[in-house]
């Protein structure tokens, strides 16, 4: 099992002031790789470009 942690990360860099919620952005393409596991979304070919809050409201992996 792959369990994600999005939401304690993304806190830890507001907190950090080292993201900007509405500015900066993130790319979703579908899936990603970590360690061996690739971790998907729910939405074929992904979410494509957020800001850090969409990306809090769009998040669909928190266990898989």
């Amino acid at each position: 099992m792959v369990v994600t942690f999005k939401v304690i990360t993304l806190a830890a860099s507001i907190e950090e002031k080292t993201i900007n919620l509405f500015e900066d952005r993130y790319y979703d393409g579908g899936s990603i790789l970590v360690e061996g596991s690739r971790i998907k979304c729910w939405k074929s070919g992904g979410h494509g470009s957020e800001s850090y809050l969409e990306v809090v409201q769009n998040s669909c992996n928190l266990f898989c």
